[in-house]
Formats: C-alpha cells, sequence, structure tokens
C-alpha cells in the first residue's frame, strides 16, 4: 500500500490553493477584461505569495477571451457580433 506522508499532503493542499487563487484571478480577468485589475486584486485578497499565478492567470484569461466580455451581453443588444467578427472587417 502506498503511504503518504504528512510534509506530502501539505503540499498538495498547498497546490491545490495555489491553482484554485489563480483561477479565480483568470475568470475574473477573461469576464471583465481587466488582467491587471484583479491580478493586483488577487494578490491583495490572498497574499503576495500567489502574485505569481495571479498574474499568469490574469494574463491568460485575458488573452483567450478578449473579445467578448460580460458587458457586451449586459447592453441587451440583440445584434452582438460574432467572436473575431471586429477582425475581419479592419
Amino acid at each position: 500500500m502506498l503511504r503518504v506522508s504528512e510534509s506530502s499532503r501539505l503540499s498538495y493542499v498547498f497546490l491545490l490553493k495555489w491553482l484554485l487563487i489563480a483561477l479565480a484571478a483568470g475568470i475574473l480577468a477573461s469576464s471583465m477584461n481587466i488582467p491587471i485589475a484583479s491580478a493586483v486584486m488577487g494578490v491583495e485578497i490572498f497574499d503576495p505569495q500567489y502574485s505569481l499565478p495571479v498574474t499568469i492567470a490574469a494574463n491568460i484569461g485575458f488573452q483567450i477571451n478578449r473579445h467578448q466580455t460580460i458587458y457586451d451581453f449586459a447592453m441587451g443588444s440583440k445584434d452582438i457580433e460574432p467572436l473575431f467578427e471586429k477582425d475581419r472587417d479592419t
């Protein structure tokens, strides 16, 4: 039977916490299109030790979902352009 020591359990908990905090910052940055603000908020809310994962996740989330935000859907506009439609016209 495989035995897991107490120190490896703590490292798994720390890694899971690290990933969940980064996920929260990435979701905020991608949905609202504010990567710098979400990175700063993540560092202020959690701790400076999480600055690297929060910043990376905020930038990745912003780059993935740059052209669509919740503000586009909040206006109630029925003629919302599909993803990357703006880039074809220019």
